[in-house]
């Protein structure tokens, strides 16, 4: 059986950490590709530094593809989104796109004390 590789993604405070404590809790493989994969980057050059932000948020390509290719586990579950996910899109075997409405997204955003 060929690897599958799954992609949970969506706005911020729709769930994603979420998603990925629960997959995990269950006893899948799961990554939160905020800890895993990501920094802030020149969203030109791919280049390191720069602020936090929406435009500036990559995924490392070396380490997720690095994860992406390696024939274990069997079933792999990433969790998160970046600028450059569009490069990776073919690795996965579906992709899950989180979406709630916008009061619960205001109130979880108001609420979180983590990042």
């Amino acid at each position: 059986m060929a690897k599958r590789n799954y992609l949970v993604e969506g706005l911020s405070g729709t769930g994603k950490s979420s998603v990925y404590e629960e997959l995990v809790r269950r006893g899948y493989t799961a990554i939160t590709t905020d800890r895993a994969w990501a920094y802030s980057a020149d969203p030109d050059t791919g280049l390191p530094g720069g602020p936090i932000g929406h435009d500036t948020w990559m995924w490392d390509r070396q380490k997720a593809v690095g994860e992406l290719e390696s024939p274990e586990p069997d079933v792999l579950f990433v969790c998160g989104s970046s600028r450059n996910r569009d490069h990776f899109l073919p690795y996965f075997t579906k992709v899950f796109n989180l979406r709630i409405d916008d009061d619960t997204m205001r109130r979880r955003l108001e609420a979180r004390t983590d990042d």
